[in-house]
């Protein structure tokens, strides 16, 4: 009679669990486009974001993370992330980030060619 109650209690358990990682997820506006970072390292996590604009009216936007690990900008549709430039077709398109991941509109993108 007990092995049931064992059974249903590791069952539980694994319910409960199994899905559970260190992945923290963050989801912010970058000018009109929705980012979102899905941080895994399990550093902590958080940043700052800001906006800038030049003499033209040109807005520059900004995000860097509180652990340093990403720098992100965001100039007349050219998405810069840690160095690497990413052309955004859409003022609606969505950026998610996973690790050295980028993702647009939920399709993996590779950097621009110079």
């Amino acid at each position: 009679m007990k092995l049931p109650l064992v059974f249903a209690t590791y069952f539980i358990f694994f319910l409960t669990f199994a899905g559970c990682n260190a992945a923290l997820e963050d989801q912010r506006t970058l000018g009109s486009h929705t980012l979102t970072i899905v941080e895994t390292s399990g550093k902590p996590f958080g940043g700052t974001s800001r906006t800038n604009q030049d003499a033209a009216g040109i807005n520059t936007y900004f995000f860097e993370s509180a652990n340093g690990r990403y720098k992100i900008t965001l100039e007349n549709e050219v998405m810069t992330v840690n160095g690497k430039k990413y052309t955004l077709e859409k003022p609606s398109d969505s950026i998610r980030i996973v690790d050295n991941r980028v993702e647009i509109n939920g399709v993996e993108t590779a950097p621009d060619t110079e």
